[in-house]
């Protein structure tokens, strides 16, 4: 049986726990509601409630972790690709061969309504003729 993605982070002992209690409370629910229908009695309601409030616990807990997991992961790709980046400055600086493959940009890629300096790095003061000019 594969494992949903929500339970990617368990062992298997653990997934087989969270799948029994799941389906516990679920049968729990399910027999008093089949039994008695919806529960109008305030201590059946509070029983129901409290089951049903489990469930919902034990699922916003492993989505919780889930994207805790996904997020750690996600910032470890991010420091990766940081490092590449300075390292690729550092060997420019040292006139290195470069680690990053450039390639070449397709044509359909390069825009052709760049506003004139909007591909300068540093800063450049225009006055407002230039502007009415071009």
């Amino acid at each position: 049986m594969s494992k949903p993605d929500s339970f990617i982070l368990l062992l298997d002992d653990e997934q087989r726990i969270v799948e029994k209690t799941r389906n516990i409370r679920e049968k729990m629910v399910d027999a008093l509601i089949d039994e008695k229908g919806i529960p109008t009695k305030t201590g059946e309601m509070r029983v129901v409630n409290e089951i049903l409030n489990s469930l919902d616990n034990q699922v916003l807990g492993l989505v919780d972790r889930r994207l805790k997991h996904d997020e750690n992961t996600n910032n470890g790709e991010l420091l990766e690709t940081i490092k590449t980046v300075f390292t690729e400055l550092d060997n420019r600086k040292l006139n290195k061969p470069s680690i990053i493959n450039t390639g070449t940009i397709d044509d359909k890629f390069i825009p052709d309504n760049i506003v004139p300096g909007e591909d300068k790095i540093e800063y450049e003061e225009i006055e407002y003729e230039d502007i009415i000019k071009g």
